[in-house]
């Protein structure tokens, strides 16, 4: 009996042991992994504030800790970021194209924008821009692609400005909205 013991608990042991650990691992680059985990932390710390006064420091502090990590670490620059096309539209009027990039805060699959899962990078891109125009062309809604580009600083407010989608300071870090400058933007090859 005490044999049968031993063998059936060094045999969990062994089944123990001998699975390879799979680490997975985000090829994202570093600059737009650190700017996810900033969403996510400011998030954190906002969305779990029953206090409304609390909440609202933590709104304040969030968005400017948030608005230097942009600005002095990032230099407001992106390079070959990963993102999906959203949404590319043109309006006459205006004379602009108007394009839409989400960037997923998870690993792996796109994730769909009223999941509140993704930063929002808001462009618009003149029509006289031919360069960017030109690569906008061979893109569609859904197109997985990279983009180099700069965040804009806000005419109003003179500095890097977002907000919750749809203007909602509920969502203001689980699904921000940036402006963005496109400077390039090329469709990701498989």
């Amino acid at each position: 009996m005490k044999i049968s013991n031993l063998l059936l608990l060094s045999l969990i042991i062994a089944g123990c042991n001998s699975a390879p650990e799979n680490k997975i691992t985000d090829n994202r680059p570093a600059t737009q992994l650190a700017l996810i985990k900033k969403f996510n932390t400011a998030d954190s710390l906002y969305f779990y504030e029953s206090n409304d006064i609390k909440k609202t420091e933590a709104l304040e502090n969030g968005k400017t800790e948030l608005i230097k990590f942009i600005t002095d670490s990032l230099h407001d620059d992106v390079k070959q970021w990963p993102a999906v096309v959203h949404e590319i539209s043109v309006d006459k009027l205006l004379d602009y194209i108007d394009v839409t990039l989400n960037i997923s805060k998870k690993m792996g699959k796109y994730e769909d924008p009223s999941e509140f899962k993704v930063i929002i990078l808001h462009s618009k891109v003149s029509m006289s821009d031919t360069t960017v125009k030109n690569q906008l062309k061979k893109l569609l809604t859904g197109d997985q692609i990279f983009v180099n580009g700069s965040f804009e600083k806000d005419d109003i407010v003179g500095d890097i400005n977002f907000h919750g989608n749809n203007y909602d300071d509920r969502d203001i870090f689980s699904s921000p909205e940036l402006n963005f400058k496109i400077k390039s933007i090329t469709k990701q090859t498989k």
